[in-house]
């Protein structure tokens, strides 16, 4: 993590004009880091436009599956395993029907996925697994 330094501190020995001082408080702020760049370390598989990115939170080690032609809040997906991200981002890629039932990796496909059709075809499938279950037994004597 940097150290922030205060702004008198850092140009102590250098001549700063007065109408420098009304930017003061912006450069105390700390910077919004652009969330595209990520360090060399952090990532971990790169495939076309996307990326494979390992995070690690306490003693959780996580992984992030990020397409960089969507913007991050519509974009990645959280994962557990670094095999299941590569499955997604080759399924979205290939634009293959997925194996799994899980609703949750269901909706990191769509979430990765540019192609409209496709993430409509995954939507369709998450509303018919959510639906199968959804059988009531009535009694008709």
């Amino acid at each position: 993590m940097k150290k922030y330094r205060e702004f008198d501190e850092v140009v102590k020995d250098t001549y700063v004009p007065k109408g420098l001082y009304e930017f003061e408080k912006i450069m105390k702020e700390k910077p919004n880091f652009d969330k595209k760049n990520f360090s060399q370390s952090q990532r971990v598989y790169e495939k076309n436009e996307f990326i494979i990115l390992k995070v690690k939170k306490k003693n959780k080690i996580g992984f992030i599956a990020y397409n960089k032609k969507k913007g991050w809040e519509k974009g990645h997906t959280h994962l557990n395993s670094l095999d299941m991200a590569k499955t997604i981002i080759n399924n979205v890629s290939k634009r293959k029907k997925p194996r799994t039932n899980n609703l949750y990796l269901l909706r990191s496909h769509a979430r990765l996925s540019c192609d409209d059709k496709y993430a409509k075809f995954i939507e369709e499938l998450i509303s018919s697994k959510k639906n199968k279950g959804k059988k009531t037994y009535i009694n008709r004597r």
